[in-house]
Formats: C-alpha cells, sequence, structure tokens
C-alpha cells in the first residue's frame, strides 16, 4: 500500500510538472508569435522609411540642380541688366552729344 501511495504521489508530482511545462511552453511559443508580429511590423517600417529616404534624397537632388538653375539664370539676368544700362546710358550721351552738335549747327546757320 505505501508503494502505491508513493506511486501515486509520484504521479501526481508528474503530471504537475508537466502540466506546468505545457503552460511554460505555451506561453513561451505566445510571447515568440508577438515577437515575430513586432518584428514583421518593424521591418516594414523600416521599409518604408528606407523608401521615404529614397523619395526625399532624389527630391533634394532636383531641388539642388534647379536652384543651380535659377542661381546661373539670375546671374544671366544680371548681366543683361547691366548690358542694358550701360547701353541706355551710352546712348543717351550720344543722344546728349547729338543734340549739342544739331543746336551749334542751327545757331551757326
Amino acid at each position: 500500500m505505501q508503494n502505491l501511495l508513493k506511486a501515486v504521489e509520484a504521479s501526481k508530482a508528474s503530471a504537475r510538472d508537466a502540466s506546468r511545462a505545457a503552460q511554460t511552453e505555451a506561453r513561451l511559443r505566445g510571447e515568440v508569435s508577438t515577437l515575430r508580429s513586432d518584428r514583421d511590423t518593424a521591418l516594414g517600417q523600416c521599409a518604408e522609411s528606407n523608401r521615404k529616404v529614397g523619395l526625399l534624397g532624389e527630391e533634394v537632388r532636383l531641388l539642388k540642380a534647379r536652384v543651380t538653375r535659377l542661381t546661373q539664370e539670375k546671374i544671366k539676368v544680371e548681366r543683361d541688366s547691366r548690358a542694358a544700362l550701360s547701353l541706355a546710358r551710352s546712348m543717351d550721351s550720344h543722344a546728349a552729344s547729338d543734340v549739342d552738335y544739331y543746336k551749334r549747327k542751327v545757331s551757326m546757320d
């Protein structure tokens, strides 16, 4: 009878240990599943961020090219403006000297 009671107690303890092990395994499987899901979400966000970085890099490159082109156009416009002002001043001085010439010519006649 003692042997039977010991066997029952051992069987009970073994069943308890097996139950705890099954519960622990189930909890760990759930945690692994949650971690995999979190990892997949993080990888998706990383891929999206990398795509956005690529797009923003291309946008920066295009904007730099546009700024360079606009700067060159501005320099050209400023140079043309200075040339036009110089030409206008030259024309004014020639017109003034022509007027003086014709005034003298008229007054001599």
